[in-house]
């Protein structure tokens, strides 16, 4: 795992992430549809993209305990000592059998700690062997306890940075990825890049590597679609005359067309009727019918509903406010990263948020009501009409939090100042042991 290395807040112009995204005809990956560059794919190309974007799983995290993995870690170091790889193998399998831990897990977790034990203190030339892997015999003699919390810590927060919050960026980017049938692994692995112009060179954007939110978010997209179709049949055969029937039906618009929405809500429902909303909804055939299809301003509506970022230059502003409020009030770090450590902390109580009184008050927009209702209606229509819940309503702080895990989680798993080995004793030439026969048995 690469060690995380703290570094002040950065302070740079303020980063618009919604500038540069290209339109859907535009492939960002042209090298990995199944279609050749400049040929749209087709629909059931597609139908395969997304279904497979829906269904890929990522690995589990581990829901090991500090102490528990430490214990293990310290079976290690008898057994390694002067031994072959195969042997040093064998034996952590055989402990990891014993604390009945997966032998992978237990693996990667000696040979990450027994690398950051080398980057802090490197094992002197003359003292190297030429066997045994030089990661594992540097377990020898380290705290087992902290390198099993900072290994835990690290695994857990690259977890939670994968599988931060979407965002009107991310959304754009996957639905362009999509609709040139662009594989979920090549979504998830290489960074979309938008060809040059002569004015402008190439644009690179790496907003959907490494995240592993592509099922829920085309679970959301999809939950879209549902509710609209749902919703504009029960428009066509069921819509009364109450203001709250007139007011879900424009919620069930503004899903897939909230420009339309936002002109009727602001007529007022009580001046509609089932016969407007009807004709309404004919004008608009045909509605979207895969998700590719939905425009951007339905996945910019989309983002105000959930109170997902839309990568404008202000939340990039607020982001910074943040950090910067935290790195001065959070001064336990130790603390912190045994938090992060723990399986059973849940990761909305790692960082006690601020209020929102940290950041600049927002500026409410001329139609702030009106954008309230259409968010109030299409929330309604969609847990109606797709079963989705009701979501909560969140602060600032921790809208950012959801989309950036806070800098000061990336200072509590940093090298500095840790006593990963403060205990490590390096042997002398003298103190190490005569090397292993070549008959000794290392078992199957």
């Amino acid at each position: 795992m690469t060690p995380h290395r703290s570094s002040p807040t950065p302070r740079h112009r303020p980063v618009d992430r919604s500038h540069h995204l290209p339109d859907r005809q535009t492939s960002m990956w042209p090298d990995h549809g199944p279609a050749p560059a400049g040929v749209q794919a087709t629909t059931d190309q597609i139908d395969a993209a997304v279904a497979d974007a829906q269904t890929t799983t990522d690995a589990r995290p581990t829901t090991l305990a500090p102490r528990r993995l430490a214990d293990a870690l310290a079976d290690l170091p008898d057994g390694l000592a002067n031994q072959h790889r195969p042997a040093q193998r064998l034996h952590i399998n055989t402990t990891a059998d014993r604390h009945s831990i997966a032998r992978d897990t237990l693996r990667r977790a000696a040979t990450s700690i027994g690398s950051l034990i080398l980057t802090i203190a490197p094992t002197p030339t003359h003292l190297d062997t030429s066997y045994g892997s030089p990661a594992w015999n540097a377990l020898r003699h380290a705290d087992l306890l902290v390198g099993a919390e900072l290994y835990l810590a690290r695994a857990r927060l690259a977890n939670l940075t994968a599988h931060t919050a979407p965002d009107l960026p991310r959304l754009a980017l996957l639905l362009n990825g999509l609709t040139h049938a662009v594989p979920a692994a090549d979504l998830r692995t290489v960074p979309a890049t938008l060809p040059g112009r002569p004015t402008r060179p190439a644009t690179v954007r790496r907003d959907l590597v490494g995240w592993q939110g592509l099922p829920a978010a085309v679970d959301h997209l999809t939950a879209v679609l549902t509710a609209s179709r749902a919703g504009r049949h029960w428009i066509r055969h069921h819509l009364g005359h109450n203001p709250d029937a007139i007011g879900r039906a424009i919620g069930v618009l503004h899903l897939t067309h909230p420009g339309v929405a936002t002109e009727l809500a602001a007529l007022g429902p009580h001046r509609l009727d089932p016969t407007d909303l009807r004709a309404v909804t004919r004008t608009l055939q045909p509605f979207p019918d895969r998700i590719t299809e939905l425009s951007d301003t339905a996945l910019t509506a989309m983002c105000e509903r959930n109170g997902w970022l839309l990568g404008r230059p202000e939340e990039y502003h607020h982001r910074l406010l943040l950090d910067e409020h935290l790195i001065r009030t959070v001064d336990d770090l130790p603390a912190l990263r045994r938090r992060l450590a723990d399986p059973d902390v849940d990761p909305a109580q790692l960082v006690d948020l601020p209020d929102d009184t940290v950041l600049p008050p927002p500026i409410p927009p001329a139609s702030a009501h009106l954008r309230s209702y259409l968010r109030l209606a299409s929330t309604q229509a969609l847990h109606d009409f797709a079963g989705l819940p009701l979501p909560t309503s969140s602060d600032r702080c921790t809208t950012l939090a959801a989309r950036w895990p806070p800098t000061i989680l990336e200072r509590a798993v940093a090298l500095e100042g840790v006593p990963l080995s403060s205990h490590l004793h390096l042997p002398t030439a003298a103190e190490l042991p005569s090397p292993p026969t070549p008959d000794l048995a290392l078992g199957p």
